[in-house]
């Protein structure tokens, strides 16, 4: 009994403990962060927008556009942008007598150095002054609609640099960094996600419907994961490339607009149903010789022409088998029929030991060439064909039989075919040189 008082005691401890002192502690630390912030939004109100020497965003809602054209920004950017502005505090006000009977051109040395903030009933202006030369601080001047300062004030955010600590202290690291955010123009704070239209709220894939002139043409649908034309039987969905796709799709995004003329027939079609409704992709080579390692991608959803990274665009090229997984073993068997024109029997297989044996009913099996056997038919092929002139189209080496029917293993110039007797089926394995397994009798048994 008394160990539980001690209990209840020493528990009655910590929530007071965290309710009065770690609770207060947290806010004394926040409120510590924004002291001397240039932008506080609690004291300032909601933000309407915001204007550089070079470019002007307002808000509508939760979104910010270009004033002149009604395009929306990328809110990462402008998130980005706010985030190393909040790290300006001030260091110090300089009192009025100190600077209005000085030269302007003490303190700055460009007027165009400017941010001007939109806020709700309110603006606010920061002009960037000169660096001062010993240490990282400079001067700004702060002008609201009530009165003008000016200050010494400082970039608190990290240092992101290189730099010799001895002269840390005297960096104008952290002042060209700010001096870089008045310097961003428009195209910086251009969204050029390909499904930005829809970003404004949850939404996810549905279906995809591709039509290649190169490939056959096939959809892909998310919720009930499965293709058309479907899966073969012998094989399954790939699961985790299908994940992958809808990923990069959703995510697709353009490095900018292209502005030229192109001539060239596009690659593929691609109409991506959402539940944000229906847009049209059409994928271009580029014939631009600038633009060597991109494509063009046209979009319906405002009727834009991209200009996207190769590497990006390839999800919009891939063919259908992509998603298929090639690969009729899984996990190794327990047993496999083998049978060459000379010879045949069944193999059954264990690992002990760290070791690989291979065991026959009447013959005795060389457990290397099983081993490479099995480990070959466990990969992925390079692509699945079907038909029965598959057949006459390779020479015959073997057959195998691990519990789906008879399997022939046949070889044609530069390919392994695995044929499946039954369904016509075939799994097509490319190889360079020689077969990277023995296709003779003579080297799965011993005499």
């Amino acid at each position: 009994m008394k160990n539980l008082i001690l209990l209840v005691i020493a528990i009655s401890l910590g929530v007071f403990t965290y309710f009065f002192q770690e609770l207060q502690d947290r806010e004394d630390y926040k409120n510590e962060q924004r002291k001397g912030q240039i932008l506080n939004p609690e004291e300032l109100g909601e933000i309407k927008g915001f204007s550089l020497p070079q470019v002007d965003l307002i808000k509508q809602g939760d979104q910010f556009l270009f004033p002149e054209s009604g395009e929306l920004v990328d809110e990462r950017r402008v998130e980005w942008f706010m985030k190393i502005l909040a790290g300006v505090k001030i260091k110090r006000v300089i009192p009025k007598e100190q600077w209005q009977n000085k030269k302007r051109e003490d303190f700055f040395d460009d007027e165009e150095k400017k941010i001007e903030f939109i806020f709700h009933g309110q603006s606010v202006s920061f002009l960037l002054g000169k660096k001062l030369d010993f240490d990282r601080s400079f001067y700004m001047e702060v002008t609201t609609q009530e009165k003008t300062e000016l200050v010494i004030a400082f970039d608190s955010g990290d240092h992101e640099a290189i730099y010799d600590k001895s002269q840390a202290h005297r960096s104008d690291h952290h002042y060209q960094r700010i001096l870089s955010l008045i310097n961003l123009d428009k195209n910086f704070f251009k969204d050029h996600r390909i499904f930005r239209h829809w970003m404004n709220k949850k939404w996810s894939l549905l279906e995809l419907d591709f039509t290649d002139g190169r490939n056959r043409d096939y959809t892909i649908n998310f919720p009930e994961a499965k293709t058309n034309p479907a899966v073969p039987n012998l094989l399954s969905l790939k699961n985790q490339a299908v994940l992958d796709l809808e990923k990069k799709i959703v995510s697709l995004e353009a490095v900018s607009f292209y502005k030229g003329k192109n001539s060239l027939p596009p690659l593929v079609k691609v109409t991506v149903n959402s539940t944000q409704g229906e847009a049209r992709l059409e994928v271009y080579p580029s014939a631009d010789p600038k633009l060597k390692d991109h494509h063009l991608l046209k979009s319906s959803l405002d009727g834009h022409t991209y200009v996207v990274k190769s590497a990006d665009i390839l999800v919009l090229l891939a063919p259908v088998q992509n998603y298929w997984d090639l690969r009729l073993l899984r996990e190794r068997p327990s047993q496999l029929g083998v049978q060459f024109e000379d010879r045949g029997d069944l193999i059954s297989f264990k690992s002990e030991d760290g070791r690989f044996y291979a065991e026959g009913k009447k013959l005795k099996p060389i457990h290397e060439s099983f081993k490479g056997l099995l480990d070959f038919l466990r990969q992925p092929a390079s692509y699945w064909s079907a038909g029965s002139e598959i057949r006459e189209s390779a020479v015959k080496q073997f057959e195998l039989d691990w519990g789906q029917g008879v399997f022939f293993l046949m070889i044609r110039s530069g390919e392994i075919v695995l044929y499946h007797e039954e369904s016509t089926q075939a799994l097509i394995y490319k190889i360079e040189g020689s077969p990277p397994i023995k296709v003779m009798g003579v080297d799965y048994f011993y005499e």
